[in-house]
């Protein structure tokens, strides 16, 4: 009866105590031992014995030489799952990376991998049963070559991987309540508007809004990220009697993909006496109420602008009787602001002085009485000066960039005509405006929202009306 051949190994510092790792039957007196015989042994050299067990017609023996082993580190393969990662802005990212030794070498790699971005570093995963994973977020849109560097092991050699990951632009939905579904011809309606992204997205959406009935516009507004995405318009003008179907269109950003609400209905009827004569509703400028000193904080002048980023500019204004609310004690600061209320803003705020003398404007009769009294002294101030056509537009809202202009007047800078200006959208703000946005910036009276633009067609809201006036009256008075 044939015995095994026993193959024993030992590194070279512990011959002769080495271990047995396999066994082979004799066949024509030779033993093979096949590597998928063997146990795993680790990274190093080895001499290798077989001795032979003996069977019943011979005694066992030891090979007289032994055989010089030399195990070296396997290489292995990296791999980042999926190749083409495809996530939008916000979503949470996970990158896989798999490690497997490239044959004939065997085993579990163990270690780290490490993630990057170029030479960016995203981060470091340790390796369970040859995977490592890490979630990423805060990446903008845009592709992004990833790469994933396995640094090796004491059994295993290092390598890389490589796969692409593409950010999209998230969605949105935008959702729009009005303060009222039924008015009179005449009265006044507010939209507020919530623009916010859809799952897995996450964020708050930047830019503007515009409000349609039908192909028609009835405004736009800007979006205030501070208040999460939302924004406010007061329709009070142009709506005729009957039934009106609204919907808001967003028009998206750099990070965000635009959308469209559902219709919103309302009724306008016809006033049961005589319309009045046309007026704004509510009045926009008039006197604000003087808090008492010995007030509590918990009742502020205004109901509507606690926690607002311009609560201390607009209490402000207020109080030097220039920054005036609504009848029932609201500001509110993310309304647009027409041409004719920034100008009473203005003129107020510079204690220009006018009586409502015969102006130039076509249109003059659409400016009513509360504002003529201010466009007066603008005009002859050379802070007002209309549009090509002849018109003032007082019911339409002021652009940050008619804003800028105005404000460069009335604080008497005579800038050059389309100077350059340090603003990231510099191209989008018009030649008869780069002078005096530059003039501006330099002084500190304005400055640009997220990431340096000034958004020159964007309108105005309350509050940054307030805020530029605040700034200009400092840079005309430094002890304002």
């Amino acid at each position: 009866m044939l015995r095994e051949a026993a193959f024993r190994a030992a590194k070279w510092s512990f011959w002769p105590n080495g271990g047995e790792i396999g066994r082979s039957a004799l066949v024509g007196g030779t033993a093979t031992l096949e590597a998928a015989q063997t146990v795993p042994i680790g990274v190093g050299n080895y001499q290798i014995t077989a001795q032979y067990l003996g069977n019943e017609s011979f005694e066992g023996s030891i090979a007289g030489l032994s055989a010089q082993l030399e195990v070296l580190r396997a290489e292995t393969v990296t791999s980042v799952t999926p190749l083409g990662i495809t996530s939008v802005y916000g979503e949470p990212v996970t990158l896989t990376a798999v490690v497997r030794p490239s044959e004939p070498g065997g085993g579990v790699p163990s270690g780290k991998v490490k993630f990057r971005h170029g030479s960016a570093e995203l981060g470091e995963a340790p390796l369970a049963g040859g995977t490592a994973s890490l979630i990423i977020s805060g990446l903008e849109v845009g592709r992004y070559p990833i790469s994933a560097e396995y640094g090796g092991d004491d059994s295993f050699l290092a390598s890389a991987g490589t796969a692409d990951l593409q950010v999209n632009k998230a969605e949105t939905q935008v959702a729009v309540s009005a303060s009222r579904t039924h008015v009179r011809v005449g009265e006044s309606i507010a939209i507020h508007v919530s623009v916010t992204a859809v799952a897995p997205g996450s964020g708050t959406p930047t830019g503007k809004i515009t409000v349609y009935e039908g192909t028609s516009s009835l405004g736009e507004a800007p979006l205030t990220p501070a208040d999460g995405g939302t924004a406010e318009m007061v329709l009070s003008r142009g709506l005729s009697a009957g039934r009106h179907a609204l919907y808001v269109s967003y028009e998206g950003d750099d990070r965000f993909l635009g959308s469209q609400s559902s219709p919103i209905s309302f009724t306008v009827s016809r006033p049961s006496s005589p319309a009045p004569s046309a007026s704004p509703a509510p009045s926009p400028m008039p006197e604000p109420t003087e808090p008492d000193p010995d007030e509590a904080p918990e009742d502020p002048i205004f109901t509507d602008i606690r926690g607002h980023w311009a609560e201390k500019d607009i209490i402000q204004a207020a109080k030097e009787g220039w920054g005036g609310g609504y009848p029932d004690r609201t500001f509110r600061p993310n309304r647009p602001v027409t041409r004719a209320e920034f100008t009473v803003m203005l003129v107020n705020a510079l204690k220009l002085e006018g009586d409502g003398a015969d102006l130039p404007f076509t249109d003059r009769d659409r400016i009513q009485a509360w504002a003529r009294r201010a466009v007066s002294p603008a005009v002859r101030s050379g802070i007002v000066r209309g549009y090509d056509d002849g018109t003032f537009r007082p019911d339409a809202y002021i652009t940050r960039a008619e804003m800028a202009v105005m404000v460069a007047a009335a604080l008497g800078f005579r800038p050059e005509a389309a100077t350059a200006t340090g603003f990231r959208d510099d191209a989008d703000i018009p030649a008869w405006a780069k002078g005096a946005v530059e003039a501006l910036r330099s002084a500190g009276v304005v400055a640009g929202k997220g990431e340096n633009r000034f958004d020159p067609h964007a309108s105005a809201t309350r509050a940054e009306a307030v805020k530029i006036l605040i700034q200009a009256l400092q840079h005309f008075n430094p002890a304002h």
